[in-house]
């Protein structure tokens, strides 16, 4: 990768810093200006990037990507440039498990990913930053950056590795650092903060009194609420209720204090002790973990993140027509583009208005703390994608909620899901709402955040069992004079992408359906054969998009009782 051609998204202090460390190397680095602050701009001015306007047109003149921006937006950064074909480097502060989701994301596209994670500030002398790297793909990105002041490790070719790491440390270094100002804290309440140091002195201990971190006087802080006072060090602020410096409140002080780093020693104690063992004996399901807010009703924890569309208790739920089923898979369903804002209370079209079916198998399950029985599926190509299955304790009224009951009680009967991983491995046939759902860290999410929320249906091995009350997908009765209608989504399409051709025709009818690019030619991956229109009134064909060409148009035929009518739609490729 010596010429290699490198975008920076985005160049705020660190991201300009490595632009421009790469940049003295003689590599052409880009940025992108859109939407971007002026004091982006003039961090990429004075390191020397090159603006191309775009991400599209950043992702298509890069060989390799950065991605340097708040850890809470790295999975939208990596969504912006979905079928980039190059390198894609992480180094955010991310969590392992949302390294490997946008891995996920990246891959499904045909890029590469290089995990990463930064230790010191913005690399502008050597010595001061390190770079951590993991991935297949480790080495070439290392050797861009071999001859430049930031001091490259390879970690592991295990992708995650180096998000761990840096994940490590950071506790490391914040946990202990307030450990001690915890512990320093109460010597001082107790006036014997001079002994303390003088025992942190002796030459037998490891601690030295010019490594603790410093402990200046009680303050008050400007906008502290009276009664409240702060400790301030460098970037670590603690605020103490109920401590005053007056005689009178001294007793109340010390006893604050005392309860204070008990709680905090102890907390910090068991995580010490028990942490890896944990992480070796609990994984996935401790690194893993779902960060979501949850509320109680009654002794169960019940979800509050779309939780009306979830579970079918919005006023778009009615639109959602259980009987009718389309048959596709996880590649299909991770190829789909997620919305850029999700709608808190309502249904993203026509993704959430659909039932859809799975062949997968079932890795893995457990109950979640929003009592969720959580499943993750997968195909054959090790690709996985979440199911969930809602507790009916938290469900009110809804037109799912008998399926629900259903499914939940089989289930149950089935796997007895608790907190801690069980692994069926077992083939499953999975029916349930399409839903996007918002990435925090969960075990075995798609990169798009799809999921089937809630269940409506589940067959596990090669028995069927009764059949639950809904979706029971029946046979259609003609109706109705014939009409017919088609659209492409998404549309503009991305390279790479799996777009799909919806029709709207009239229930009965067979459609059949055939694509052809701006080139004249099909898609080698289009299977337009017909199909019978059911009770929902739509029809839909998907594809892979490897066109990178200008665009396309679909055509779907329609016949019902001796009529035949077409409907074409244009779709361009981005």
């Amino acid at each position: 990768m010596a010429d290699a051609t490198v975008g920076v998204l985005h160049p705020g202090d660190m991201g300009a810093a490595l632009g421009s460390v790469l940049r003295k190397t003689g590599t052409v680095v880009l940025w992108v200006s859109s939407g971007r602050s002026a004091a982006t701009a003039r961090r990429a001015e004075t390191a020397d990037l090159r603006d191309v306007g775009s991400v599209d047109e950043l992702s298509r003149r890069s060989d390799m990507i950065v991605s340097v921006c708040p850890p809470h937006a790295a999975a939208e950064v990596a969504r912006s440039v979905s079928g980039f074909k190059g390198t894609f480097v992480d180094v955010n502060a991310v969590s392992p498990a949302t390294a490997r989701a946008v891995a996920a994301e990246i891959e499904t596209g045909g890029g590469r990913y290089v995990d990463g994670g930064i230790v010191g500030p913005p690399p502008r002398s050597r010595r001061t930053t390190r770079l951590y790297l993991s991935g297949p793909s480790a080495q070439d990105v290392a050797g861009l950056f071999a001859s430049t002041v930031v001091d490259v490790r390879v970690v592991s070719d295990r992708l995650g590795a180096a998000s761990a790491l840096k994940m490590s440390y950071a506790a490391w270094t914040k946990g202990t650092a307030a450990l001690l100002l915890a512990i320093r804290a109460l010597a001082r309440a107790e006036d014997v903060e001079a002994a303390l140091r003088r025992l942190w002195d002796h030459p037998k201990l490891l601690i030295h009194a010019e490594a603790i971190p410093q402990l200046p006087s009680f303050h008050h802080l400007p906008g502290c609420k009276p009664g409240k006072t702060a400790m301030r060090h460098d970037d670590t602020t603690m605020v103490i209720s109920g401590l005053s410096t007056t005689p009178a409140s001294q007793s109340r002080k010390r006893g604050t204090m005392r309860r204070f780093v008990i709680w905090t020693t102890l907390v910090a104690t068991l995580l010490a002790v028990a942490a890896p063992t944990y992480l070796v004996t609990a994984a996935p399901s401790s690194i893993e973990q779902e960060n979501e807010p949850i509320v109680y009703r009654g002794s169960t924890g019940c979800g509050v993140e779309r939780w009306s569309v979830k579970t079918g208790m919005d006023s778009d739920a009615g639109k959602v027509n259980a009987k009718s089923v389309t048959q596709t898979t996880i590649f299909n369903l991770r190829s789909l583009r997620p919305p850029g804002a999700l709608p808190l209370k309502s249904r993203v079209r026509p993704v959430e208005t659909t039932v859809f079916s799975v062949s997968a198998k079932l890795l893995r399950v457990k109950q979640e703390a929003d009592s969720d029985f959580h499943l993750v599926l997968s195909d054959t190509g090790g690709r996985t994608m979440i199911a969930e299955i809602p507790s009916p304790s938290c469900v009110g009224s809804s037109p799912f909620l008998p399926s629900m009951r259903y499914v939940r009680s089989k289930f149950t009967t089935a796997y007895h899901p608790t907190d801690f991983w069980k692994r069926p491995n077992v083939a499953v046939q999975v029916t349930g709402v399409g839903f996007f759902d918002r990435i925090h860290g969960q075990s075995g999410v798609a990169p798009n955040g799809i999921e089937l929320h809630p269940v409506l249906a589940i067959r596990i091995g090669g028995s069927s069992g009764p059949p639950p009350p809904t979706p029971t997908p029946g046979k259609p009765k003609p109706s109705g004079n014939l009409s017919v209608s088609a659209y492409v989504s998404p549309n503009p399409v991305s390279y790479g992408a799996n777009p799909t051709l919806y029709a709207k025709s009239t229930p009965g009818a067979s459609c059949s359906a055939q694509v052809v690019y701006s080139t004249g030619r099909p898609p080698r991956s289009f299977d337009g054969s017909a199909k019978t229109v059911g009770s929902s009134g739509v029809v839909s064909w998907s594809w892979h998009m490897e066109s990178k060409r200008t665009g396309g148009t679909a055509t779907v035929s329609c016949s019902l009782r001796g009529q035949t009518k077409t409907a074409t739609a244009s779709f361009r490729i981005s």
